[in-house]
């Protein structure tokens, strides 16, 4: 069972990709990636552990 400080209810906390144990170098190939495959998505929000790892929002 995962402890947490606290909930995400209305609002998310975001946390150091690292501090989560997220390689963030492949997080930051997601962006051309998914631009180039899928039209149809406009960003990406990548949450571990109740916080936001990595997000990103393009028009």
């Amino acid at each position: 069972m995962i402890e947490r400080n606290y909930w995400p209810t209305t609002k998310w906390q975001a946390a150091d990709s690292k501090t989560l144990r997220m390689d963030s170098e492949k997080l930051s190939k997601l962006e051309p990636m998914v631009k180039s495959e899928y039209s149809n998505i406009t960003g990406i929000v990548v949450v571990r552990n109740g916080y936001i790892a990595y997000e990103i929002i393009w028009f």
